[in-house]
């Protein structure tokens, strides 16, 4: 049901029911010129539904209820069409839409998005926050998901991989898929799977992303944090330096690793370990027993002071954007 669309009182009787409700939260964002401005969007609402069906195995009572894409994001990838909004206003927004999922009277609320942005999980995370000192029982299963990447092996996506054969280019791949974190094999593929539709057929053509020079000032605090026992905070600032030196390339891809290799194939592979990654915990918070994960990056809202340090700036003439040119403009991306 999408709560929306029927009368407040057909709402207000389903969310009562303690069924809970699926509110995706993604940014209009550029991920390359082969896919959609919603990808997240799109993405999101197929891993709801996942994790909905996982969930009917313990809950069939539970009727599918669904909010409005709430279309915005902190910290989009620069890119024709882009739209981001500020740290501050899109913490306000979550906790808007989270108020009046509570006035209408939800129980429980799932939070949903596939944008990886460290001050866009954080934003939800005040939501789920509010929610639940409002006695609402809430989760952000993304960032559970991406909490639960950062400390796994390759092989998590064995699955996926397994899609390109043996080869070493396979194996360079998955070793490195953290890297790999926009529009590359990885998200192409999922796309292809959740929503094919939307994917244009130039990611054939498109090349690898360049190699990345990390920044060498967030590797620095990598080792500093390594040496000092801080694994976990050593891996998220070397995922940060990575992501810095792909910022700095020009022309700027809008996408990393190699999208050209995504399949649909390894796509229903690397949605089904997303889900089977995050439902327990997800499930569990429904009832009240959240998880102790806290989210990627977390320490950003005060290392960013709240949100005013932003990304390097990358202007729309520095982006690779023409897919009718895909084949002329190539060479410039290698």
């Amino acid at each position: 049901m999408r709560l929306l669309d029927v009368s407040s009182a057909v709402a207000r009787r389903a969310v009562r029911s303690g069924a809970p409700v699926f509110i995706p939260i993604n940014p209009i964002e550029y991920h390359g010129p082969h896919l959609s401005l919603h990808n997240d969007s799109w993405i999101s609402r197929g891993m709801m539904h996942d994790l909905y069906s996982r969930m009917l195995s313990e809950h069939p009572e539970w009727e599918w209820l669904e909010f409005a894409d709430l279309e915005c994001g902190v910290q989009p990838v620069p890119g024709p069409g882009s739209r981001g909004v500020p740290f501050d206003v899109m913490r306000r927004l979550v906790l808007d839409v989270c108020r009046s999922v509570a006035e209408l009277g939800a129980k429980r609320v799932v939070l949903m998005t596939f944008h990886g942005s460290p001050l866009h999980g954080i934003a939800l995370e005040h939501g789920v926050k509010a929610l639940r000192r409002w006695g609402v029982h809430a989760v952000a299963p993304f960032n559970i998901m991406l909490r639960k990447l950062l400390d796994a092996p390759g092989s998590v996506f064995s699955d996926a991989y397994d899609v390109l054969g043996s080869s070493s280019e396979r194996d360079i791949m998955q070793a490195a898929f953290q890297s790999d974190f926009h529009g590359g094999f990885l998200e192409t593929s999922v796309a292809l799977h959740y929503a094919s539709s939307t994917v244009d057929s130039c990611f054939e053509k498109l090349p690898p992303c360049p190699a990345v020079l990390p920044d060498r000032g967030l590797e620095l605090a990598a080792t500093i944090a390594r040496k000092a026992g801080r694994s976990d905070l050593a891996r998220e600032l070397h995922i940060g330096a990575y992501g810095q030196g792909w910022y700095a390339l020009r022309p700027f891809p809008g996408y990393t690793g190699n999208p050209s290799l995504a399949t649909a194939e390894a796509g229903k592979a690397f949605a089904r370990t997303f889900v089977e990654l995050a439902w327990k915990d997800v499930l569990s918070a429904l009832h009240g027993r959240p998880s102790a994960l806290v989210p990627l990056g977390w320490w950003f809202e005060y290392a960013s002071m709240g949100g005013k340090l932003s990304l390097p700036r990358v202007g729309l003439d520095d982006v690779f954007v023409h897919a009718p040119m895909v084949s002329e403009a190539a060479h410039e991306l290698t």
